[in-house]
């Protein structure tokens, strides 16, 4: 596997950049093809967003923990604590159901 440095974000962009070119293509059409709008496909290298991270893993051939380590446990799993408050992802405990909701009024 390639080796990064960590959360080098101009070389991550130089890195598309080079496969973009490589391909005949630009960065927004890398981003189309991995179904992302032309601008969204820079918004991993600034602020957290899984989703972002892995389609440019996937663009650039490594683990996403390789180009963002210190969103990343030594594991490969994703921080709880990444922004200061806890994630409101998949994880996220749902109280109640849909029914009882409706109980309620």
């Amino acid at each position: 596997m390639k080796k990064f440095k960590p959360e080098n974000h101009q070389r991550i962009l130089g890195m598309l950049k080079l496969i973009a070119s490589s391909k005949g293509l630009r960065i927004k059409d890398l981003a189309r093809q991995n179904g992302l709008s032309s601008t969204a496909i820079y918004n991993p290298l600034y602020a957290d967003w899984p989703k972002g991270e892995r389609i440019l893993a996937n663009i650039l051939s490594v683990e996403p923990q390789e180009l963002w380590a210190s969103r990343y446990d030594s594991e490969g799993r994703r921080k709880d604590n990444i922004r200061g408050s806890k994630s409101k992802g998949k994880n996220r405990e749902v109280k109640g159901k849909i029914s009882d909701v409706d109980e309620a009024k």
